[in-house]
This record gives structure tokens, sequence and C-alpha cells, in this order.
């Protein structure tokens, strides 16, 4: 075992393929400081984190006095999955050409809202942001209340909604799941083991989600939302959420239909006009560009934007930001991102 360990992390780290996540006991996992893995399973791109784990540069906790900032929380949308390089990513292509404003992506593969949330308590705040933007894509709807997610293969907290208040229950970990965190090769292991009992713990979720009515959980997603807006405002940060839609209708492989339209994108946009929270619904755009087919917003067989696709909610969301949030008077400069062509796209 102990050969087999080291003859792993050799070739791991020959070939660019070192581990990227760990256990963690509040968020399920999250990503390792300065990791580096090059992806190839679809289009190849280059993953490398920051000294806390983050897809992104480094920053200091202590925001610069001249400096404005924006958290961006969300999922593989925002870290950039399916092969977007760093400087491609939507929060790079912002921060890069709107002076005096960092943009700090703290997207994870794999995290739902309600890990997205913890993550804003246990470190986004601790950069003092002046926007948190909270990004939802249309699977939110159904994994928000998962107690795995099926595609990274890791136990993850999720909502219960009691007395009119959201608590979130632990991930539930295997005794030696954290061992395999830590080993290549016992990781190999479970990763194994979770493949082939996937199909049973999908159904567990999917058998859970079921005992709740559509009344329970839109009540859980509209305490969400009120809960987010409510910790932002506490800590002198203005709410932005951001949906980004799903470009396609398609049937998974156990014949649900992924629809365009879930209940949590309702919830949200019914939310922006009764709790004042600032609602971007990216939909419009991006299906518009689709339609157009003048550059692919998607990559091929696979949901995630191209850098095209993170060009433009780059734009959307500079555009939102200054119209909408005390952004728009505060920052000396405007953004002025450049078009796309010049960009060489």
């Amino acid at each position: 075992m102990a050969l087999s360990e080291i003859a792993l992390r050799i070739a791991a780290h020959l070939l660019e393929r070192e581990q990227v996540f760990t256990d963690d006991p509040v968020l399920g996992w999250k990503c390792l400081p300065q990791a580096r893995y090059f992806d190839t399973n679809v289009n190849p791109y280059h993953i490398a984190t920051n000294a806390r784990g983050l897809r992104d540069r480094d920053y200091a906790y202590e925001k610069p006095a001249d400096a404005l900032r924006v958290v961006v929380l969300g999922d593989s949308f925002v870290f950039g999955a399916g092969g977007v390089e760093q400087p491609e990513l939507f929060t790079e292509v912002l921060e890069s050409n709107w002076p005096g404003v960092e943009v700090i992506n703290m997207g994870v593969i794999g995290y739902s809202p309600d890990q997205e949330f913890l993550a804003l308590k246990t470190e986004g705040i601790r950069y003092q942001p002046d926007v948190v933007v909270l990004c939802l894509f249309y699977n939110d709807d159904r994994e928000f209340f998962f107690s795995n997610n099926h595609d990274v293969l890791r136990p993850k907290c999720y909502p219960v909604l009691a007395d009119g208040q959201i608590y979130f229950e632990p991930p539930r970990y295997t005794a030696w799941y954290p061992a395999s965190q830590r080993s290549y090769f016992l990781a190999l292991l479970n990763r194994a083991s979770k493949i082939c009992n996937r199909a049973s713990a999908e159904q567990r979720d999917a058998e859970q989600l079921a005992k709740l009515s559509p009344e329970t959980r839109v009540a859980t997603w509209r305490q969400y939302f009120f809960d987010v807006d409510a910790y932002c405002r506490e800590h002198g940060a203005e709410l932005v959420v951001v949906y980004f839609p799903l470009l396609h209708e398609f049937a998974d492989r156990h014949g649900f239909i992924h629809r365009l339209d879930p209940e949590m994108r309702q919830v949200a946009d019914q939310l922006s006009q009764n709790l004042m929270i600032r609602f971007l619904d990216l939909s419009p755009r991006l299906w518009q560009a689709s339609a157009r087919q003048e550059y692919p917003v998607r990559f091929p067989n696979d949901c995630h934007l191209t850098p095209y696709g993170h060009w433009l909610t780059a734009n959307e969301l500079a555009s939102f930001l200054m119209g909408q949030t005390s952004l728009g008077r505060r920052c000396r400069v405007p953004p002025s991102i450049p078009p796309w062509l010049k960009q060489g796209g």
C-alpha cells in the first residue's frame, strides 16, 4: 500500500493531476490551497488555487482603503469548469477592467446554495465585501436539498426548515472518508465505492426530496434568501442574486427532465420585488447569444459557459452592479470591458 501511495503521488505530480479537494466538516468539501491540476476530461484547462484554496489570486482579508470589493459565490459556473482558463473567468474579466474594484472568486465545483451561504459565513465575509454576488444555476433547485453531490461524489450539508427557521444538517461522512482525503490510494478506493453506490445514493436523495411538498420547498427557498440578505446587511454588504440558465432542456440518466424555469428562479424573482433583493436573470442575454450562434456560449456536450459566455456574463454583471448597487456612485472609474473580438475571441 505504501508503494502504491508513493507511485500515485509521483504520477499525480508529474501529470499535474494532484488532489484539488479536501473534506470540510461544515461544507462537505473545499479546495486545497496551492492545488495544481490539469483537467483533460472534456476541454483541457488548468486549475490553480491560491493560498486559501480559491481559484484566484491572493487577497488580504483587510480591504485596502482605496478599494471596493465584490465577493462572488457559486458552483462550477463561477469556478470556470468545462474548459475556462483563469484569465477568462468573468470575475477576472470584470476585475481587470474595473479600476479600484476587487472581484474575489469563491466558486467551488459542485457547491449548492447552502454551502455557498456557509462559505460566505466562514470565509467570504472576512474579505469585507461591499457587494456579495450569489450565483445560482438551474440544478440548485434540487441539489439544495440533497445530502450528497452525485457528480463530485461527496457528502454535503443540506437545509432543514423548522418553525420558520433554517438550520443546516452537517455532512454525513463514512468512518474512513476523512482518511481517504489525505491518501491518493484510499481516495481511489473511495471513489470506486461511490461510483458503485451512486445509483442507490441518488435514489435516497430523490426519495427525500419527494417527501418535501412544493410548499415546503418554496418556503425553504424564501427563508434562505431572507437569511442571506439579512446576513449581508448585518455586515454592511449588498446582496445581488444572479441566475445562470440552462441553455437546453435534457433528460438525465434517470429520465428526470431538467427544465429551464425551476421554482428557485421564480422565488428569487418574486423576492427581488418583495424584499428588494437585487436579482439579475442572465437568461435573456445568454439565450439570445446562444440562438445567434455567432460564438459558442457553452461548450459542446457540456452545460458550462465558454470564455465567450464568461465575457457576456462579465458585461451583464458590470452593467447591473453599476446601475443597481452603490458601486455605481462609489467607484472612481466605471468598468470598461473591451469588445470580444479585440480579445482574440
